[in-house]
């Protein structure tokens, strides 16, 4: 990287408008009477690197007023006088009260230093600069968490606050630019200087994840552990205050309704849903389009800062969500795993027989990991109509335990010992030094006569009562030969079975999914007849609500289904139309007495004798409708 000219630099820094001395001199500009030769020496003599650090530099505070005799009123005048006569710079910047717990402004100046110093009024603006992003950081370590009402309050006074309003409760958004032109001494401020720090202060916040960007509003500074309580109160705020509203308009709601719709299918239909911020960050955007259409100021419309939350907090929710999701699933996993790495005298408390359906109530990625888990030994076993997964702990003295228990099993469940020898055959290397344990070796040979005898002929099993391993060894391999065979036949039987349950369980998630958009449709068209009949005084037909509905078999599938009431009627200028009327059933009397309100409204207002702008369609149209309903 090259290094700056000069040129370069006064450019970036073209606000810091101070002559050095000799400029001054030669150009004839000095200090004009002895308050400002005071002030200006005062200010020089602070002029250092390390007191632009420590925000040490001259302020116009009590202690350097006294000591120079000046009231404040005198002191700023001939300050704003040496800031004219470009004899020195006015710099705000940032401080952290630790007894308000508050960021403050102060006021501070600035010179170019002596020509022996080996650093810059450059140099000295870009400290004090520092000096601020700290007092940032300092307010952020030790500022108090604001809670879901202060949250909410903030919210509200957006909702309803006039452009210029300044809010003054707790908040996490923080306006750089705002607070430091908090000069309540009235000293001359270059906005431009202002903008340049403000904009520098925000690139620091965001670059060490403090924050996010709030167009138009400022930064929202807040703890990892704020995210969720803001973004989740914007959300519970937008719902109620912004989007149900917008709902009720109807050339909002099928730009809303769709949004709506794929997060409540997603929670509706899906086994395992996992929250996310995702569904109403996409709705926050479709509202903020629509709100900023509709107003002179795109970035301060009434609810904007709750939208702007959704919208910018997404990713640090999503990231919260997915986190809290994995804790769940590390929760099932330790309660699945407790007893199996428990030590015990029961031995059914340290092995686990699952039949494959019960797998089922697993998250996938949660099974996986169970079935890989390092603390627990996994192995499949077939029975006649199923899978059954078999688990045990690792520890070798759990398997006495288990074999001991297993040894007294009556017949019909004798396969759970086939399964736990099956489970210690595939895991031969982790189990070394069990099966080489004599005194474990004498126990587990007996449950595998046990298991053996079964499939050998009744005239052999007298050869298991000998010693000898040349009897043994032979009817034992035969013995296994059999099962594998048995169990290659029932894996193809089971698979077969699984397969064509997986098929079910998909088909029944179809069914699922089209019955819930079903559902959604069916109170959509309910919604949007309310807006017809209730809200705009409109008698709708069908092809008044099919055009807000592109799916054209669903709409009709709902109106058969849910039996919406289709009424043909006849005008006496020969136009037919197709009238549609809510379904029967729950809610209908109360439905029915709303709309002959309605209705006789829209008949008064149409009547001829009455009204000047008659529309005799309608005003037909409304009277054969509430002839039909008071019958």
């Amino acid at each position: 990287m090259s290094i700056p000219t000069l040129t370069e630099t006064d450019n970036k820094y073209s606000f810091l408008k101070v002559m050095k001395e000799k400029e001054s001199i030669l150009l004839g500009i000095n200090p004009t009477n002895k308050f400002q030769h005071e002030l200006l020496k005062l200010i020089k003599s602070q002029n250092t690197i390390q007191n632009a650090g420590k925000g040490m530099l001259f302020t116009p505070k009590d202690t350097y007023l006294e000591q120079l005799q000046l009231d404040v009123k005198t002191a700023v005048n001939n300050l704003n006088q040496l800031l004219s006569n470009e004899l020195t710079s006015h710099v705000p910047a940032l401080e952290f009260d630790y007894s308000t717990k508050k960021l403050i402004t102060v006021s501070y100046f600035i010179n170019h230093p002596s020509e022996d110093k080996n650093y810059s009024l450059y140099l000295l603006f870009e400290e004090l600069v520092a000096y601020s992003f700290l007092a940032i950081k300092n307010w952020y370590e030790e500022k108090d968490s604001l809670t879901k009402e202060d949250i909410l309050n903030e919210l509200n006074w957006q909702f309803s606050a006039k452009p210029k309003d300044e809010y003054r409760g707790k908040s996490n958004l923080f306006n750089p630019a705002r607070k430091l032109k908090e000069n309540k001494l009235g000293l001359i401020l270059s906005d431009e200087m202002v903008d340049y720090i403000s904009k520098n202060l925000i690139s620091r916040v965001l670059e060490s994840n403090m924050g996010v960007d709030i167009a138009g509003q400022g930064i929202l500074i807040f703890k990892a552990g704020e995210t969720l309580d803001t973004f989740e109160t914007a959300e519970e705020f937008t719902n109620e205050k912004i989007i149900n509203p917008l709902l009720e308009d109807i050339n909002y709601k099928f730009r809303l309704e769709p949004l709506i719709s794929e997060k409540n299918l997603y929670y509706s239909t899906e086994t395992f849903p996992k929250k996310s911020a995702k569904f109403i960050s996409n709705i926050a955007r479709e509202v903020k389009t629509i709100k900023a259409q509709n107003s002179k100021n795109p970035l301060s419309f009434p609810g904007y800062l709750a939208l702007e939350l959704l919208i910018k907090l997404e990713t640090l929710a999503e990231e919260k969500y997915t986190g809290l999701w994995r804790m769940d699933c590390e929760k099932v996993k330790q309660e699945f795993k407790k007893e199996l790495i428990t030590p015990s005298n029961k031995w059914s408390s340290l092995i686990l027989f699952l039949n494959h359906e019960e797998s089922y109530k697993f998250p996938p990625e949660v099974w996986k990991d169970l079935v890989n888990d390092p603390d627990l030994l996994y192995a499949k076993w077939n029975i006649p109509k199923t899978v059954v997964h078999v688990f045990t702990g690792r520890e070798a003295g759990f398997f006495r335990t288990i074999v001991l228990g297993l040894t007294n099993l009556p017949e019909n469940e004798l396969w759970k010992a086939q399964a736990l020898v099956n489970l210690i055959d595939k895991n031969q290397k982790k189990l070394r030094a069990l099966l080489t344990d004599n005194n474990f070796t004498v126990i587990y040979s007996e449950i595998q006569k046990r298991i053996y005898t079964q499939y050998i002929p009744w005239y052999f099993r007298i050869f298991l009562v000998f010693p000898f391993s040349i009897f043994l060894d032979g009817f034992l391999e035969n013995a296994k030969a059999k099962i594998q065979e048995e169990q290659a036949a029932l894996t193809k039987i089971n698979e077969k079975h699984f397969i064509k349950v997986h098929n079910e369980m998909a088909k029944e998630k179809v069914e699922k999914l089209e019955k819930a958009k079903e559902d959604i449709v069916y109170r959509s068209i309910k919604s949007t007849l309310d807006s017809f009949y209730i809200s705009q005084k409109k008698i709708p037909t069908i092809e008044d609500i099919k055009q807000f509905y592109p799916d054209e078999d669903v709409f009709q599938k709902v109106i058969k289904k849910y039996k919406f009431k289709v009424y043909n009627f006849s005008s006496k200028g020969g136009e037919d139309a197709d009238i549609l009327m809510y379904p029967l059933g729950e809610g209908w009397e109360e439905k029915k007495k709303q709309l002959i309100g309605s209705l006789d409204h829209v008949v008064s207002e149409k009547n001829p004798h009455i009204s000047v702008n008659f529309d005799k369609l309608k005003y037909e149209r409304a009277s054969k409708l509430l002839e039909l309903l008071k019958k």
